[in-house]
């Protein structure tokens, strides 16, 4: 429960009200309070049993208007002093207008059911929807207002009843609420009992680390004599789980707490463990104080509600302790500290990994990254046991948290980080961000703003508002990233996780016989099967972790015509050639990943700690020779500029500087390139 002061407003030319905005923390949940005020607010009315925010004389309406950037929930506050005099002198008539989190009027039987202390008043329901309190008796009655909400504004006017042309004096209290946990992904699953809060199919906790967490409880005040009060707090923002436990100390009070039976007790989950009789022995310090004798102690986290994981503290004043000059009887806080998990924020956008739809800032969503691409899922937008994961991720999708285990990250590259949290998910030394297809760098993504705070930069971001996968994927379900050697629905991948090259120790026939990869330049002739002698027009390398997707493939001797083992890139294409070619495909050869041929028995993958990849390039597409076999040169519009570095494609485009706007103006294959299941119809078995 959280508290507005509304002396904070009285800032005016003699203590009047003047509207302004301020921030009340709620446990870890905040909203900022925006007031305006007309007519002369003040306390001038304090001493005669109205609060210290009030207003006398009103002779015409004045109002007085709070708006909640969070909607708030169990909004309290008490109208003071309503009366009239019974002389046509002055008559208080008061109008509450209150607004719920989509901006409409809260109903006028809703705003009546929340009324108490009512005893000579009239009760009207006006045209417009508010409902208004007019005074038809001599006594000065306080109107206590209890909204469960949400409320996102409330408006109060005060004017002259029917029976005076002015008013009394009347004011309103402080005002008490619960600021609820936001719905940041807008599921319609409040972010304390959300697994998924930013709704990207990986769990919060998987977005989190274990850590050790220390905060104090918000200030309790206890206004009557002897009086109680059980509030709960909200502990769901530090990741720990009910069944938790969690360390109470530095019990601090302030109050009428100096005489030996001026004591107060705090009671912790309903007798889990009560502190007996406390005090500080001091009356109204004016700050909080340490107990006279301090007590630590643990206590249990429990259900506060709704499945929320929190605390339920009573804290109970003995009939001795009195509000003393307008000081409550008792206030108190304590500091609480345990183990749960703790936010991270791996990009340093200022948005934590488990809020961020994008938390590498490489413009490519979680959502994506985190599943692998041949088996992507895309949300369905369905969460049927209201647990705040989509049901695409959901393994008992009608059984609440239990069982809800959420994506599993995928790590392409095998280095240890999850491709939502790499740079560089491939490992090919080419940047997601180059990779992911925007046109803009990882400075400029770094440097943008962010409008609509779902992690995704302006600069990248295509839809506004919250979208789990911005424009990476269609309303299809379809991944929209680039894929310029169109093989990520045939085994391959997307550029940001695919690689195709030779190997280190390749032998290349050429016009001096063969000779290793590494040890070839450009301008060397180099035998190919449809154009003869070739010269090298440009060559590169790039050294990657081979694991994984990456992992070399090592094709046995004579599965290709080859003389030893070839090893290549997953992606790299080797020619078969044979009646099956012609009989399936009409073609006398054709060309074959050598990740499809892993289920022929030829060929076997094996991670390994690093492997260098070499690209060979001619003026046009070539079949060449490696270790004796047929097989392809590098195509920079089919097989990619995504597989060498900066600076080789820069070497590249001043070779071809059209490929630089079109990269498939280089033209064809020099074969037709079969898909997966197109490769399992032939035999390579011979």
């Amino acid at each position: 429960m959280a508290t507005l002061d509304n002396a904070i407003w009285l800032t005016g030319a003699g203590g009047s009200a003047v509207g302004g905005t301020t921030t009340i923390n709620d446990g870890p949940y905040s909203t900022d309070v925006s007031t305006s005020f007309t007519g002369n607010w003040d306390a001038s009315q304090g001493g005669n049993n109205v609060s210290e925010f009030g207003a006398f004389a009103v002779s015409s309406p004045i109002t007085a208007d709070y708006s909640f950037s969070t909607p708030v929930e169990n909004l309290s506050f008490t109208i003071d002093h309503v009366n009239d005099d019974g002389a046509s002198t002055y008559d208080d008539y008061w109008t509450i207008a209150a607004y719920d989190a989509d901006g409409n009027l809260v109903p006028a039987a809703d705003v009546i059911a929340s009324l108490s202390g009512v005893d000579d008043e009239l009760i009207i329901t006006n045209p417009d929807g508010t409902v208004s309190i007019q005074t038809e008796g001599t006594n000065a009655n306080d109107i206590d207002v209890n909204l469960s909400g949400p409320v996102s504004q409330l408006v109060l006017t005060y004017e002259p009843g029917p029976d005076a042309a002015q008013t009394g004096g009347s004011g309103i209290s402080d005002l008490s609420f619960d600021v609820p946990a936001p719905d940041t992904d807008g599921d319609g699953v409040r972010d304390d009992v959300d697994l998924d809060i930013d709704g990207d199919g990986i769990l919060n906790e998987d977005e989190m680390v274990p850590g050790s967490f220390s905060t104090t409880s918000d200030q309790v005040d206890i206004n009557t004599t002897g009086g109680s009060s059980t509030n709960t707090i909200d502990l769901s923002a530090y990741g720990v789980s009910i069944g938790d436990t969690v360390d109470i100390s530095n019990i601090l009070a302030d109050g009428d707490l100096n005489g030996d039976s001026e004591t107060f007790t705090l009671d912790f989950n309903n007798g889990e463990y009560n502190t007996g009789d406390v005090q500080t022995d001091i009356q109204n310090n004016g700050s909080l104080t340490s107990l006279t004798t301090p007590q630590t102690f643990t206590v249990t986290v429990v259900d506060i509600g709704g499945g929320v994981p929190g605390l339920i503290v009573t804290g109970d004043a003995s009939g001795d302790v009195n509000p003393l000059s307008g000081n409550p009887a008792l206030s108190y806080t304590f500091d609480i500290d345990g183990t749960g998990l703790v936010s991270v924020d791996s990009d340093g956008d200022g948005i934590a990994d488990h809020l961020d739809l994008d938390s590498d800032n490489d413009g490519i969503t979680d959502n994506v990254e985190a599943q692998t691409s041949a088996d992507y899922d895309a949300p369905t937008g369905l969460d049927s046991d209201g647990d705040g994961l989509d049901d695409a991720y959901d393994a008992t999708p009608t059984t609440g948290a239990a069982g809800s285990n959420g994506l599993s990250p995928e790590d392409t590259d095998d280095d240890g980080i999850m491709d939502y949290l790499d740079l560089d998910s491939d490992d090919d030394g080419i940047s997601d961000t180059d990779e992911a297809g925007h046109g803009v760098t990882q400075a400029l993504i770094d440097a943008s703003g962010d409008a609509d705070g779902d992690g995704i930069k302006d600069v990248v971001d295509d839809v506004d508002g919250w979208d789990v996968n911005d424009a990476d994927v269609d309303g299809s379900g379809n991944i929209t990233l680039p894929d310029t050697d169109g093989d990520a629905g045939t085994g391959g991948d997307y550029d940001y996780r695919d690689v195709i090259c030779f190997t280190t120790d390749s032998l290349i026939l050429t016009d001096r016989g063969e000779r290793p990869v590494q040890d070839l330049c450009v301008g060397d002739m180099v035998v190919t099967r449809d154009h003869g002698l070739q010269p090298i027009r440009w060559i590169s390398h790039t050294t990657t972790a081979g694991v994984g997707r990456l992992a070399p493939i090592r094709i046995q001797s004579g599965a290709f015509g080859n003389h030893s083992p070839l090893i290549v890139s997953p992606q790299h294409r080797m020619v078969y050639e044979g009646p099956q070619a012609s009989l399936l495909f009409a073609q006398p050869e054709v060309m074959i990943p050598a990740v499809h041929l892993l289920h022929s028995g030829c060929a076997t993958q094996n991670d390994v700690d690093r492997v260098t990849y070499f690209h060979m390039m001619f003026d046009t597409h070539q079949v060449i020779f490696a270790n004796g076999a047929a097989t392809e040169s590098f195509h920079p519009g089919h097989q990619g500029l995504k597989a060498v570095d900066d600076a080789a494609r820069d070497e590249l485009f001043t070779l071809f500087p059209e490929l630089r706007s079109e990269p498939r103006q280089y033209g064809d294959t020099a074969r037709m390139v079969l898909k997966k299941y197109e490769t399992r119809v032939l035999d390579l078995t011979r």
